[in-house]
């Protein structure tokens, strides 16, 4: 999971969606890049797995972002650094939510 573009109510409540959906069907594990796109090209992964219902209902109403959103455009030298960032958490989907980076 990754938030770009500015804060607003959407973002969390499109991750908590996501999440919720995730945890009711998806396969192994979950995780979100803090910081935008500039959270994976530099591996700064944290787990969503687990979360509780109650943590997920108020996560969808929270505005904001609660990974840290990024409008950081990933450069030519960016995109390998985020390849084996992406290899190295074993990650083989990536969700972006927003625009503008």
């Amino acid at each position: 999971m990754v938030q770009c573009g500015g804060p607003t109510a959407v973002l969390n409540a499109s991750l908590a969606a996501v999440i919720e959906a995730w945890q009711r069907g998806g396969r192994g594990a979950i995780f979100g890049a803090r910081h935008g796109l500039q959270g994976v090209a530099r591996g700064d992964w944290v787990a969503l797995d687990g979360l509780p219902d109650d943590a997920l209902a108020r996560l969808a109403l929270q505005p904001g972002a609660a990974l840290g959103s990024g409008r950081y455009l990933l450069r030519e030298e960016d995109l390998q650094p985020a390849i084996a960032s992406l290899q190295r958490a074993r990650i083989e989907t990536l969700f972006l939510i927003g625009g503008n980076g």
